[in-house]
């Protein structure tokens, strides 16, 4: 049987890993669209649009219009949008694969199929290993966006209390939320995990 603190360490440890899910694919959204803007914007200076429009303004912007590109093609190279959109999106991806394992380990958790000393093995063993994807970030030079990140944590909290059943069973299979990471936000409390069924009367006499 499976322990109270063991099912509530699954149930916090299913929850990170969700809005992990989230985190990573909205920051990588953003990384493609401040890289396809730039790029935008590079080429437009390159086929010519910003000749053209120099030719009609004053002398003295002249000289600023060339900074800024100077400015955009520096950005481009010190940042690196792209790279940085492919990191964040393998994190994604290796996230979604914890989470179906995570998934698999609560439902064995919920129907008794698994021993408390299992259970624990094989949370810490997942935990671990989104412990290392989500480090991905880090050798990428890629900085925690504090704000986004609390955003998706709350955004879990939300689906949960919608996928969650009247009788207080397993909770739908939509629930996300984010955790493992190195430095992690300040976030609104999670939900605590829904009640152990209840075992049912035997009708042996």
């Amino acid at each position: 049987m499976v322990s109270e603190t063991t099912r509530n360490e699954v149930w916090q440890s299913l929850l990170d890993v969700a809005r992990l899910i989230r985190y990573y694919d909205a920051y990588a959204n953003r990384r493609r669209l401040y890289h396809f803007v730039l790029r935008s914007l590079l080429l437009f200076a390159a086929a010519g649009g910003v000749a053209n429009m120099l030719a009609v303004l004053p002398d003295f912007v002249v000289p600023a219009v060339s900074v800024a590109i100077a400015v955009l093609v520096v950005v481009d190279f010190a940042c690196n949008y792209a790279r940085q959109a492919a990191v964040l999106r393998a994190i994604g991806r290796e996230c979604g694969k914890l989470e179906v394992e995570w998934k698999n380990l609560w439902a064995d958790v919920n129907t008794g199929n698994v021993s408390d000393k299992k259970a624990l093995s094989i949370n810490r063993e997942l935990a671990r290993q989104l412990l290392e994807a989500t480090s991905w970030a880090g050798d990428a030079d890629i900085r925690e966006n504090r704000k986004l990140n609390e955003k998706c944590a709350e955004a879990v909290t939300r689906s949960w209390r919608s996928n969650m059943p009247a009788d207080g069973g397993k909770p739908g299979a939509g629930v996300v939320i984010e955790s493992g990471k190195p430095a992690r936000p300040s976030e609104p409390a999670p939900p605590p995990p829904p009640p152990a069924p209840k075992p049912r009367p035997s009708s042996d006499k």
